[in-house]
């Protein structure tokens, strides 16, 4: 949509982020996937484990493996094991939310507020024609 302020009216870009209501920083965001790979040795015990309880959730296995290693294990680490085994699903599908992701986000101008637009001094007088 930026994109689309940008080469349709000639606008510069942080004209068409003002526009749109985005900022920058989430017009320029990108998403990092996790590199880190999971402790084999912890992957390990907490298949051996499972494997003797299968009824214990995350926060009891995370309790017994640290009983068991002497060390603190944190829960979200046997969830993340737990999700790359496939033995935790969602109980309910997520609820689809609306990005705020500039590229993705749909804006349509109202006249009134386009004309208030042209007129202020920001952006020089240019025209602008509405967004389809």
């Amino acid at each position: 949509m930026v994109a689309d302020l940008i080469h349709d009216e000639g606008l510069i870009l942080r004209d068409a982020l003002h526009l749109s209501g985005c900022s920058r920083r989430s017009h320029y965001y990108q998403t990092r996937k996790r590199t880190i790979p999971p402790d084999p040795y912890i992957l390990e015990k907490v298949g051996e484990e499972a494997l003797k309880r299968p009824l214990y959730g995350t926060r009891r296995m995370a309790v017994t493996l640290a009983k068991e290693l002497g060390r603190p294990i944190n829960r979200k680490r046997i969830q993340r094991i737990y999700r790359i085994l496939g033995w935790i699903e969602p109980q309910k599908p997520k609820k689809q939310r609306l990005l705020h992701n500039c590229r993705e986000t749909r804006f349509v101008m109202n006249t009134a507020y386009a004309h208030y637009c042209c007129m202020h001094q920001s952006f020089k007088g240019r025209a602008m024609n509405p967004i389809r």
